[in-house]
């Protein structure tokens, strides 16, 4: 049985639970580490968006990848996000796996370290007695002009526009 990769609509609109175990399981059967990468990148953009908690989501399979798999290019233009997984001697040892030098990881990772603050969620879910769903709305063209539109349910209304 194919394992299908991850949808955008899965990755935007699943229970924190439901989506740990769906990646995990999409590594497990696939080894996909480039694309589990780029999941977490997505489910940490979500987590900057929502009042829900999607911090850390399968940390040990993030761990497991950037201290033992082989390294990627995916790894290394990423790998800034996912600094906060791993204690400062940790992190030291994956630097140096993706890179040959301190000035190389400075130097590849520059547009990754300026927004990487962008993607901590700065409110939390807060049970409060009259609850309020806010909806982010995005509409855009494709290249080929076509338009879209993309929802993203329970959003942070305490987040600017920026």
């Amino acid at each position: 049985m194919e394992i299908k990769q991850l949808t955008r609509r899965q990755l935007f609109t699943m229970r924190r639970e439901n989506l740990e175990k769906k990646v995990i399981t999409y590594y497990n059967e696939t080894r996909d580490i480039d694309s589990v990468i780029e999941y977490g990148v997505a489910i940490m953009i979500r987590h900057a968006l929502v009042l829900g908690d999607f911090r850390f989501l399968f940390q040990d399979v993030v761990r497991e990848i950037f201290l033992y798999a082989e390294p990627s290019e995916t790894m290394r233009r990423f790998c800034p996000y996912y600094k906060n997984y791993f204690e400062a001697s940790e992190w030291n040892v994956v630097t140096k796996r993706l890179f040959t030098s301190e000035k190389k990881y400075l130097k590849a990772t520059k547009k990754a370290r300026l927004f990487e603050s962008h993607l901590r969620n700065r409110g939390n879910l807060v049970v409060k007695e009259k609850y309020e769903s806010h909806s982010l709305v995005s509409i855009f063209e494709d290249t080929n002009g076509k338009r879209h539109t993309w929802r993203l349910r329970d959003a942070d209304p305490s987040n600017t526009i920026e």
